[in-house]
């Protein structure tokens, strides 16, 4: 796992070989920062999403993007213990 402070010059380089302009390389630490965020403030109060909720996101996105997202604590699947 690769840390905000361990960022170097290669790892921009790399987003860059991917076509990456600088604004969208701000727009990828953005929404790493957000996206960690969200999941410490949920931890910390033990959010878990409703089942009526994790179906509308997998519906929305798909299987193949739901299940990308879904990284970090895995909460229950559709179909789960959690009613809306």
């Amino acid at each position: 796992m690769l840390r905000a402070d361990q960022v170097t010059q290669v790892d921009i380089d790399a987003l860059r070989a991917h076509g990456l302009d600088d604004d969208e390389i701000v727009d990828v630490a953005l929404v790493a920062g957000a996206r960690l965020f969200w999941s410490r403030a949920n931890d910390a109060i033990d959010y878990e999403p409703s089942r009526s909720l994790l179906e509308r996101a997998q519906s929305l996105f798909g299987e193949r993007a739901f299940q990308a997202l879904m990284v970090g604590r895995r909460y229950g699947q559709p179909g789960g213990a959690h009613d809306a």
